[in-house]
């Protein structure tokens, strides 16, 4: 169902898909994937928000 989705549409499915994790990673006390949830919906959110893009890479 996602094909011929617009960008915003993708990034508010992604945005909403970073939140149910992020509740399932604090649930579990799992506090690296909390965290990488936060920052996913951050990148959305900003992404969303006509933002350059905020892309993380990990170490």
């Amino acid at each position: 169902a996602l094909s011929g989705a617009s960008a915003r549409e993708l990034h508010g499915k992604a945005h909403a898909l970073a939140g149910r994790a992020l509740v399932v990673a604090a649930s579990r006390a799992d506090t690296a994937a909390a965290i990488l949830a936060a920052e996913r919906m951050d990148a959305h959110t900003a992404a969303l928000a006509g933002a350059p893009s905020l892309v993380t890479a990990a170490p």
